[in-house]
């Protein structure tokens, strides 16, 4: 449901080791804001454990003792990646009225997080995606508007530091008088096992996510998701049924987790974008470090509205879009948020959407699944007059620069693109951040390396910037064949992108080969990477996170609207349906969305009939 916590962590180990002026230039919040250690805080309590424990929480089930805590780790520091959606006014779509696409990213979960549904009754006519497990359809359209929604990474979390009674563990301090902690008991259930009993702590600002016994102090948790009201996508129940933008406002009141920039389109013609999910208001502090609890100063005073998060309504542009990018404005200061997805897939959207005057559904398919790195475009040609003493390294050198910056599936440049980007990002980060949170640095902070490069400088180079940002490629181009060689062998035309490059849907009982074969979808080669418009990031080769549900909607006839998912609508091995979207959504290709009663009987399948009894 969304959260920063990790970040946190993740920015006062960096603090710790280099201190907290060095840490902002290596990663700098955006906007800028003075970052300091509050006082009485020991930043040594924040540790990689810490890290697991957060990790662990609303991690998937896990069915074989394969699936370690490595494994939980790795699943959860996958999902940096983002979403994409965008919408264009009427004289932007060749149809007249506004077109509308969606393509929410999420882990390649089998069966399939995302189920379609069209769900027709008094009051409601909606068609879209839904969440089995919560209510509502989150993405899609009804009769007079459509949505789609991208996360809004607002600051919805903060870690708490708290004091303990040395005497008597289960009390903490709180505005200087010890305080009982709340103590919520269960016990679980195993099959084959004995019963495992749990305890659970709680205090004013949350659970207690780990324990320093030596210190005698918490660490806790506080996040928007443990107020009232906040069940995810709740909210999902008023906006199926708006139908103007004002309905539709009131709507996104409602609707508290996670937090989600919205963009919308009418049947009038109308478009708009709206931040939205709550987003604490701190008087004092920026929320990027954790904070003394027992003080009582740090606490939250209330929640930004809506008229205070990011929106807008018919622009100039004639196009709103998203991609978990930085929507906040320039002047902006107050502590909304401060981290943010990597701006190439929004860099690469704003260009196609800006290249040309008129839109159909095709294009946006087109644009959908658009494999062109925005970080290539900026990185590439700084290879031009560089040169290396080993021929397979200029070999490399040169089909980057012949490269038509495509990451196709059959292209080789793509494959030493790919691992020439990482490998720089390694060497970039390697030389100012050491130990295990280099390699977490890499996957965090990404974005810093197209701006390191193309404008050489401090805090990553010295005083021969150019020079020395010119030896790390080549080095990286050094690096990335060697590493390539050994995988792929000496024939540079075998390292093709898609050989390497695939997707396979695990099942989560798919715990031996037998089990795999049953039911396991994949692999299916892809095209793209994780900062592509079509996102197909995970780990290493492999992708584990993406698009498998994906909207284009077409407000002028919305039976010409489309669809993806994957793999299938059943959750029921043998079911005709358990896997047979796979293969459409391999191949790049949509199906239908038919809404008007004719296209739906047209296209029905079969009639299912739930009488009451006598």
């Amino acid at each position: 449901m969304g959260g920063n916590a990790l970040g946190e962590v993740f920015r006062a180990r960096l603090t710790a080791m280099v201190g907290p002026q060095r840490a902002v230039q290596l990663l700098p919040p955006k906007p800028s804001v003075p970052v300091n250690v509050p006082p009485g805080i020991d930043l040594g309590i924040i540790d990689d454990h810490l890290e697991g424990q957060l990790l662990t929480i609303g991690a998937g089930a896990r069915f074989s003792e394969r699936q370690t805590r490595a494994a939980v780790l790795d699943a959860g520091l996958s999902r940096l990646e983002g979403s994409n959606n965008w919408v264009v006014a009427g004289r932007k779509s060749e149809a007249g009225k506004p077109l509308l696409a969606n393509d929410p990213h999420r882990n390649l979960d089998h069966p399939s997080l995302r189920y379609l549904v069209h769900l027709k009754a008094p009051g409601w006519n909606v068609i879209g995606a839904v969440q089995p497990y919560l209510p509502g359809v989150s993405v899609g359209h009804n009769e007079r508007i459509a949505w789609g929604l991208t996360v809004f990474l607002t600051d919805a979390q903060d870690l708490y530091v708290e004091k303990l009674n040395p005497d008597n563990p289960k009390q903490y301090e709180y505005r200087a008088k010890w305080i009982d902690l709340q103590t919520q008991k269960d016990r679980i259930a195993v099959k084959g096992r004995e019963p495992v009993d749990v305890e659970y702590q709680y205090c004013v600002h949350g659970p207690v996510i780990t324990t320093d016994a030596q210190r005698h102090e918490a660490v806790v948790l506080r996040w928007t998701g443990a107020e009232p009201g906040t069940v995810g996508y709740l909210g999902d129940l008023s906006i199926d049924r708006a139908g103007n933008w004002e309905e539709f406002r009131n709507a996104l009141a409602r609707h508290k987790t996670p937090a989600e920039n919205f963009v919308y389109a009418d049947v009038d013609g109308n478009i708009g974008y709206q931040a939205a999910g709550l987003s604490p208001i701190r008087p004092n502090w920026p929320g990027l470090l954790p904070v003394p609890g027992w003080t009582g100063e740090y606490e939250w005073k209330g929640w930004f509205s809506l008229d205070d998060l990011p929106h807008a309504f018919n622009p100039e542009s004639g196009f709103l879009a998203t991609a978990n990018d930085n929507v906040l404005p320039p002047a902006e200061k107050r502590p909304i948020g401060y981290e943010w997805a990597n701006p190439a897939r929004i860099n690469r959207i704003r260009k196609v959407l800006t290249s040309r005057e008129k839109f159909a559904v095709s294009d946006f398919e087109k644009l959908q699944h658009d494999a062109v790195p925005w970080n290539a475009e900026q990185i590439v040609p700084l290879l031009k007059n560089l040169k290396s003493d080993d021929a397979d390294v200029e070999r490399a050198r040169a089909q980057l620069l012949a490269w038509d910056k495509n990451m196709l599936r059959s292209s080789t440049a793509a494959t030493i693109y790919f691992v020439w980007e990482e490998k720089a990002l390694q060497l970039l980060v390697g030389s100012k951040i050491a130990g295990p949170l280099a390699a977490e640095y890499a996957r965090r902070g990404g974005d810093v390396l197209v701006p390191a490069l193309t404008h050489p400088g401090r805090p990553w180079f010295g005083q021969n910037a150019a020079k020395d940002r010119d030896t790390l490629l080549i080095a990286a181009l050094a690096a990335t064949v060697k590493d390539l060689k050994q995988k792929c062998g000496n024939d540079m035309s075998q390292w093709t992108w898609g050989s390497l490059h695939s997707a396979t849907f695990q099942h989560p009982l798919a715990i031996n080969a037998q089990m795999a074969s049953l039911l396991n979808v994949g692999p299916i080669s892809r095209d793209g990477y994780g900062l592509t418009v079509l996102s197909t990031g995970g780990k290493g080769f492999s992708q584990t996170v993406g698009a498998t549900f994906r909207e284009v909607l077409d407000v002028s006839d919305w039976d010409r609207s489309v669809a993806t998912s994957a793999p299938g609508q059943s959750g029921q091995p043998g079911s005709d349906h358990f896997s047979d979207l796979a293969k459409l959504w391999g191949d790049e290709h949509y199906f239908p969305l038919p809404y008007s009663d004719s296209a739906v009987n047209a296209n029905a399948e079969a009639v299912l009939m739930l009488l009451p009894g006598e």
